[in-house]
């Protein structure tokens, strides 16, 4: 068997350095009859490990940012009103992990649908959100 490995291993790690991925989608079929297709980051396609965003002490607004990573921590000081930014595209799903503890009261992001748990205020509570499509997003609350 002939040596596939690659030989150029210098990092790619922007969209200029060809770190765009080209997807076909055989199942959206809008544009072509044998997929649609587009581009993606490779951290898009498969994942990547990132940085617990660690929030403590907060008592204004706060924004999950979906592209930052998946695992969120809050410590409350107050009453906090959460929003979100850089949901997933279209067509792709999603789940994120947010922490937060605290004797107050968190208010979700519109659209996001408990369907399981409560909030405990003497307890870290873990927020399963999983970003089903445009819409569609599904909360389970542990403790």
């Amino acid at each position: 068997m002939a040596d596939e490995r690659l030989t150029d291993q210098t990092p790619v790690t922007t969209p200029e350095d060809n770190f765009w991925m080209h997807v076909v989608d055989p199942s959206v079929t809008v544009e072509n009859p044998a997929g649609d297709s587009f581009k993606m980051t490779r951290e898009d396609f498969i994942g990547n490990y990132y940085k617990t965003q660690i929030i403590s002490n907060v008592s204004t607004p706060q924004v999950i940012d979906w592209a930052l990573g998946p695992t969120w921590y809050y410590v409350q000081l107050a009453d906090i009103t959460f929003t979100e930014s850089n949901t997933p595209p279209s067509g792709f799903g999603k789940t994120i992990t947010v922490y937060i503890l605290g004797a107050f009261t968190p208010t979700l992001p519109v659209g996001w649908t408990v369907k399981s748990g409560v909030y405990s205020p003497v307890e870290l509570n873990q927020y399963v959100v999983e970003w089903v499509t445009a819409g569609v997003v599904w909360v389970n609350i542990h403790q």
